[in-house]
């Protein structure tokens, strides 16, 4: 089995095989994470020392002991890159330990279950299409400043990827407006910087992701109006 780097949303479950696999319909699978089924405690060990996992998540399992399987992790991973939520029958009263982060009750709904992933993860799935259109814009940040050109590599209603030869700052705000697109004439939209998908090298440009901030239904409508255009 080939090493997966950490960081990218992979994830180790130790899940009854014989069951079936509610974890196939949770935000593990809908946000094409990397899942990696375990059916006990031994086949997750095996796993934690062949792939690199940003998380761990562990139901409790018959015919072993939990607080065991806890205890040799924590002496393999003196200071794991990785955190752990485990699904249990009974909630302990002591506080988890890390890398224990949280402990769920068995069974848990995929609701709850969802937004602990979402919050540990920092992941969040797309609940829109993306277009793939090339649409010149200009991004006003929050102090003034211009950065342009810069052209969409795609786009949806939540958001967009962008390209531009400007370094900008993750997180920062900023109100984007675009150019040559009659539909979108006059539309001033707030956005984030979310991330840098590709780290620009000497002579490339920048690709950036960016997400839409307080969308009104007016702008809303008008973005999907033109995203359903045949191009």
């Amino acid at each position: 089995m080939e090493s997966v780097p950490s960081g990218k949303g992979v994830v180790i479950i130790v899940s009854d095989p014989s069951a079936d696999a509610w974890w196939r319909l949770s935000l593990l699978k809908r946000a094409d994470l990397h899942v990696y089924p375990a059916k006990n405690y031994a086949m997750a060990l095996e796993l934690l020392a062949k792939v690199s996992c940003s998380l761990l998540v562990v139901e409790e399992r018959p015919g072993g002991s939990l607080t065991g399987f806890l205890d040799t992790v924590r002496q393999a991973f003196a200071t794991p890159s990785f955190k752990i939520v485990l699904l249990c029958d009974r909630l302990p009263p002591a506080p988890p330990v890390p890398p224990v982060v949280r402990i769920l009750p068995r069974p848990c709904s995929l609701a709850a279950f969802d937004l602990i992933l979402a919050e540990i993860l920092d992941i969040h799935p797309r609940r829109s299409e993306r277009h793939l259109v090339q649409i010149q814009l200009t991004l006003h940040m929050e102090h003034g400043s211009l950065v342009g050109p810069a052209v969409t590599l795609d786009m949806s209603v939540d958001g967009m990827r962008i390209e531009t030869a400007d370094s900008l700052t993750l997180g920062q705000p900023h109100t984007c407006t675009f150019s040559g697109i009659t539909e979108l004439a006059g539309l001033k939209l707030q956005g984030t910087i979310l991330r840098e998908d590709s780290p620009a090298t000497q002579g490339s440009l920048h690709r950036y992701a960016v997400r839409f901030d307080h969308l009104s239904s007016h702008d809303r409508q008008t973005i999907q109006r033109y995203l359903s255009k045949d191009f």
